[in-house]
């Protein structure tokens, strides 16, 4: 990650730290444990103790990290069971990402 992706990453979750309480107050549908869990997910990523799992392209070794609250996302909207993430593309050579972690 170069250093202007982090500085974007911070200035999102930071968005995210003040105004998320205030969003759900106005917005009483968004204030219950499900999404107060996934943005709680969302601000601890890239912290030492978050999981996430780690993909690999076998074809030209691209990789990508994708965090447990998206894997969690994926698997719902897809109606699999949890932590199981439906096919993922590479973005170099468009070959299958494999789970390598």
């Amino acid at each position: 990650m170069d250093k202007q992706q982090k500085i974007d990453k911070e200035k999102f979750k930071q968005i995210f730290k003040d105004h998320f309480a205030e969003f759900q107050k106005q917005n009483p549908r968004y204030k219950n444990d499900y999404y107060t869990e996934v943005i709680e997910k969302m601000l601890g990523c890239d912290e030492k103790d978050s999981g996430y799992a780690k993909y690999r392209c076998m074809n030209c070794g691209y990789e990508q990290k994708v965090p447990d609250f998206v894997v969690d996302e994926f698997a719902a909207v897809d109606g699999l069971e949890p932590g199981n993430m439906p096919v993922l593309q590479c973005g170099g050579c468009g070959k299958e990402l494999k789970c390598i972690d």
